[in-house]
């Protein structure tokens, strides 16, 4: 199935009578974890700004991907947010709203198994100042199960809820939060915060300043920082995979099941360690951290 079309002349004039469904918060908090309560204060940064809850968005589209073989998403904004919310329905629904067509174009697209929805700054022949100008265009997604997205913006945050086919998300400064969520991983944020819960063994993470709380982990995670923090919580034990941690300056608290066996590797600076974990060199499951400064706890859980 190939059709590309651009949305603005027609699709956003429709009334606003026409979206089906109001905009949900994503707002809500992390799960919060008794075993590593004393680093919260230290590593859990605040989401900030929430999405709003009483607008009604233009309805862009509905694209039917049951008989199309629709398997990806992707949804790129400049400045505006990107909402993405599971639904029992068999399509994906498309909403925008903040959405300006004088200094934004918005543009959908539907080729072979994939989806494309752009927010971007229209090009104008004097546009001196483009941070003025970039698009504030949010985008919120009713996505089917069986879908898996790739979702990037620059200064606006990605809210997630209920989707569980797995993801990969980028922002430069803005938050990603994730509320029962499931699947496969992959988040980059530069000075942005990455919070919420996911139940997946499969985690990639690379921040630069921003801190990372997490909930509901189940195996592997691979995490990258320069002077970000992590807390992560494992909802149960894993027997195989790896905690790969590599950070220059930061904290570290990790909270596993008391029945957990890993293989422990350390490779540190002046970096205070306090591990609960006896270590197994016969286990399937290795952690290794590298650490230039900051703090390390690995905590059992109560």
């Amino acid at each position: 199935m190939d059709a590309e079309s651009n949305i603005d002349a027609v699709a956003l004039r429709q009334s606003a009578a026409d979206a089906e469904n109001p905009v949900a918060g994503a707002g809500a908090s992390p799960a919060s974890d008794a075993a590593a309560k004393e680093a919260d204060e230290a590593i859990v940064a605040p989401v900030s700004s929430p999405v709003p809850t009483a607008e009604l968005g233009t309805k862009v589209a509905y694209i039917e991907t049951g008989a199309s073989g629709i398997q990806t998403i992707e949804v790129s904004t400049g400045g505006g947010d990107i909402i993405i919310q599971a639904h029992d329905q068999s399509g994906i629904a498309v909403y925008a709203f903040d959405h300006d067509a004088a200094v934004s174009q918005l543009e959908l697209s539907v080729k072979e198994n994939l989806v494309k929805v752009v927010a971007k700054a229209r090009k104008t022949p004097r546009r001196l100042m483009v941070w003025r100008h970039r698009s504030q265009t949010t985008v919120k997604v009713l996505l089917p199960a069986g879908i898996f997205l790739n979702a990037k913006t620059d200064t606006g945050h990605i809210r997630i809820t209920g989707a569980r086919h797995g993801f990969e998300l980028k922002t430069n400064s803005g938050d990603i939060h994730l509320t029962d969520a499931a699947g496969v991983l992959s988040a980059r944020t530069a000075s942005g915060h990455i919070s919420g819960a996911i139940d997946t063994d499969n985690v990639h993470l690379l921040t630069g300043s921003g801190h990372v709380s997490l909930t509901g982990l189940t195996g592997s995670l691979n995490y990258k920082t320069t002077t970000g923090a992590l807390r992560a919580v494992w909802a149960q034990s894993p027997s195989l995979g790896t905690i790969e941690i590599k950070a220059g300056k930061g904290s570290v608290a990790l909270t596993l099941p008391k029945e957990t066996r890993m293989n422990s590797r350390f490779i540190t600076g002046p970096t205070p360690i306090m591990n609960q974990f006896e270590n197994d060199a016969n286990s399937g499951f290795s952690l290794g951290v590298t650490m230039r400064s900051g703090s390390l706890e690995i905590r059992k859980a109560e």
